[in-house]
């Protein structure tokens, strides 16, 4: 039940921006975990965040252009889109 504690705390340390992966692999060994084991439990929380932002940044672009909201913001983000492509 500890390494499962520790494991957790690692994993929510490396959600934070400022952590990420880098810094939550030393926490999680400070913390007694294996090497390989802070490396996993850093990976999986650095890869919540990175999936949430993509879901929720689709999410909240295509609401504020169904509601005509942000309308600068929206047609900035549509200009550089349709220029990158």
């Amino acid at each position: 039940m500890l390494i499962l504690r520790r494991f957790i705390f690692t994993l929510l340390a490396s959600m934070v921006p400022a952590v990420e992966v880098k810094g939550a692999i030393p926490f999680g060994m400070a913390l007694g975990l294996e090497a390989w084991m802070a490396y996993i439990a850093a990976l999986i929380g650095s890869g919540f965040v990175v999936c949430f932002l993509a879901f929720f940044t689709n999410w909240f672009y295509r609401f504020c252009k169904r509601k005509n909201l942000l309308k600068r913001f929206i047609g900035w983000m549509d200009r550089i889109t349709t220029k990158n492509q």
